[in-house]
Parts: structure tokens; C-alpha cells; sequence
């Protein structure tokens, strides 16, 4: 493949560094690419050499503008937020969405996900003026006792995900016992 780019005999374009921002970016949150991806195709295409530590920096400035504009939104218009917990690895991430736009007003790492990490952040997004006529959540025992202790009574409606795919599970067991059943009534037959 490197071969069919050094036999172009074109070469390489001029662009800018705000360009090239923006081309890291790019590839690293559309794309899904590696830093090292993001470095060969970068050699590659535009004959460019960046380390790793510049593409991290870039990476890193960008993540701090994108929380200071959510941190600047206006949540006031969610009327239901969609509440759960989500896992990078082993770490737990919060997650917020509003039910109508599908936007996300909280998507925070944390270390533990116990009732007072959630009452901190959900304290926070009302900071912001998210006041929901009620949530929908899974029954984690941390997420339900959060929520209690920002909001008070405010209704958290139980999710039917899990409740789906506990039931799904056991009507996968159901349909091989039932198919385990037929076979040897044919077989007896």
C-alpha cells in the first residue's frame, strides 16, 4: 500500500495547521482511529509527521472546549432524562439523555457510581435548569438513591431493557427445552 502512494507523482497538498486539527479530530472521533492511525495517514496523504504526544494535546484541548460549551447549555426544555450507567472498560460513566432530542447532558467518568456521585452530577445539570417531569431509569440502587437525594420525589419510571432481557433469556432456555421435548417425543415415535 505505501508503495502505490510514493508512485504518485503528485505532490503532497499545503494545508494548514487549523485544517489538520480539524483532520485529527476527524479521524479520532468519526473514524474511530488510533493516534497511530491518525499518524500514518496523515505521513501518508500530506506527508506530515506528528508525534503522538501532539495528537493527545490536540485531542485533550478539544475534549476541554466540548465540556466548557455542554457545561453552557441550556437544559431547561428536557421534560424526561433517560438515566444509566455505562462502563469504558471497568470504569462506570453516567449517562443523561433527554427522551426528545436524543441529547446528551451527562456523560461523566467516574470512580464509584453510589447515590452521592449521582446526586453531585445530577445537581450539577440543574445548575444548567434541568428540572424533568420525571426520569426513566434502571433499578441500580445507586442511580434511584442519587436521584432522591438532588431532586426529592421527582417519578423515576422503571426501564423495560432489562426487563426484556431477562425475559428474552428465559424464552431462549423455554424454546430449546421445547425443541429438547420434541425431538424425543420423535425419537419415541
Amino acid at each position: 500500500m505505501r508503495e502505490a502512494f510514493h508512485r504518485l507523482s503528485e505532490p503532497f497538498p499545503h494545508v494548514s495547521e487549523a485544517w489538520v486539527r480539524r483532520f485529527v479530530l476527524a479521524i479520532v472521533l468519526i473514524a474511530h482511529g488510533s493516534y497511530r492511525q491518525v499518524i500514518e495517514v496523515l505521513r501518508d496523504l500530506f506527508g506530515l509527521s506528528l508525534s503522538v504526544g501532539t495528537i493527545h494535546t490536540w485531542v485533550g484541548e478539544a475534549a476541554h472546549r466540548a465540556a466548557q460549551i455542554n457545561r453552557a447549555q441550556d437544559l431547561s426544555r428536557v421534560r424526561v432524562g433517560l438515566h444509566d450507567e455505562i462502563f469504558q472498560g471497568n470504569q462506570p460513566v453516567l449517562a443523561g439523555i433527554d427522551a426528545a432530542s436524543t441529547f446528551c447532558y451527562l456523560l461523566e467518568g467516574v470512580e464509584q457510581r453510589d447515590a452521592d456521585t449521582w446526586g453531585v452530577h445530577l445537581l450539577d445539570t440543574a445548575k444548567q435548569g434541568l428540572d424533568p417531569d420525571y426520569t426513566v431509569a434502571d433499578a441500580g440502587a445507586g442511580l434511584r438513591a442519587g436521584q432522591v437525594a438532588a431532586w426529592g420525589d421527582k417519578p423515576c419510571h422503571g426501564d423495560v431493557f432489562h426487563v426484556r432481557q431477562q425475559c428474552e433469556a428465559v424464552g431462549n432456555v423455554l424454546a430449546r427445552l421445547a425443541k429438547g421435548c420434541a425431538s424425543r417425543r420423535e425419537a419415541l415415535e
